[in-house]
């Protein structure tokens, strides 16, 4: 369902299971349908509040900026809400392993969802702190900045912070593999990640030193200018350091 204005509201279908919503921009209601898996409204500037779905497991609400709420959904898999600038509180989904919540301002925290492995919350300003989420392997906590720590996750892979001006530490990530780091200029040192293969270090303008990775295959530092120390890495490491004057 395309471009339809006028559209206030869709029938209950009782066999749907995948639906598509894109500018509609006076549709208000959607109906409880009962055997939905699939749920894709974009740019629907006129939903305030979505049904409790029994069966749906990917929900996509993007730029629909009068949500105030989500449902609990029980078996819901993958959410992404991304300009909903409404939202204040995500639910506790039990099942859910992949959230995208960017420029989603409202919100000031996140629940510790049990099973998510993917989240990006880029552009989220409330945010102060993040879960620790047993589970999650990549997190893009961009353009946060209040957040001055991130947790200890233990089996995070990647994690992209750009724009994290309040950062002042990051934690010792044992199975991390590529950190990229943008604009953190609190940042003053690196932990010693001790199976990291790429580095990614720009415009980190507090940043004194580089740790010594052993399992490092690819550094580039860009735009660090108190930056005096680079381990001594083997031949087989590629680097690349650029305005970095000392």
């Amino acid at each position: 369902i395309i471009n339809c204005p006028g559209l206030v509201e869709l029938p209950c279908w009782p066999n749907v299971v995948d639906v598509f919503c894109d500018d509609c921009p006076d549709l208000v209601r959607l109906p409880c349908w009962p055997n939905v898996t699939i749920v894709d409204c974009r740019e629907c500037p006129g939903l305030t509040t979505l049904p409790n779905w029994p069966s749906v497991k990917h929900v996509i609400f993007f730029n629909c900026p009068s949500l105030v709420e989500l449902q609990n959904w029980p078996n819901v898999e993958e959410v992404d809400c991304t300009g909903c600038t409404r939202l204040t509180l995500l639910p506790n989904w039990q099942n859910v392993t992949s959230v995208n919540c960017q420029s989603c301002t409202g919100l000031v925290e996140l629940p510790n969802w049990p099973c998510i492995e993917i989240i990006t919350c880029q552009g989220c300003t409330g945010l102060v702190l993040l879960p620790d989420w047993p589970n999650v392997i990549f997190v893009d906590c961009s353009g946060c900045p209040n957040l001055v720590s991130l947790p200890n996750w233990p089996n995070i892979k990647q994690v992209w912070c750009e724009n994290c001006s309040g950062l002042v530490t990051l934690p010792c990530w044992p199975n991390v593999i590529e950190v990229n780091c943008w604009k953190c200029p609190g940042l003053v040192s690196l932990p010693c990640w001790p199976n990291v293969t790429k580095v990614v270090i720009c415009n980190c303008r507090g940043l004194l030193s580089l740790s010594n990775w052993q399992n490092v295959k690819e550094a580039y530092c860009k735009d660090c200018p108190r930056l005096l120390f680079i381990p001594n890495w083997s031949q087989h490491v590629k680097i690349e350091c650029k305005n970095c004057p000392n």
